[in-house]
């Protein structure tokens, strides 16, 4: 299987990592992360492994998520590939979601 991460998807990455930075300390910011990437690697035992997520429905292929704490790894499979498109913090309004 061969995971691919959108530049959209490592942004957001980098925004999550950038807030823990500024609103707790290095050590957290780097937990989180560590803790989505971890995520991520657990669609090795399945690609389907997530759910649909119903919110991008309109869209063609079909998306999927895993959570990490309060994120939402966004992903589609083609192939034997697993793009991940965004990470989304739950926290937010789930229309932001949509209009990605």
């Amino acid at each position: 299987m061969l995971l691919k991460w959108t530049v959209s998807a490592e942004k957001d990455l980098e925004t999550i990592f950038q807030f823990y930075l500024n609103t707790s300390n290095k050590k957290v910011a780097k937990k989180i992360i560590k803790e989505i990437l971890h995520a991520t690697n657990t669609l090795k035992l399945g690609l389907y492994l997530g759910q649909i997520e119903p919110l991008l429905s309109f869209y063609e292929e079909e998306h999927r998520y895993l959570l990490s704490n309060h994120n939402k790894i966004i992903y589609v499979v083609k192939d034997d590939c697993v793009i991940i498109t965004h990470v989304f913090d739950t926290r937010k309004n789930p229309n932001k979601l949509k209009k990605r």
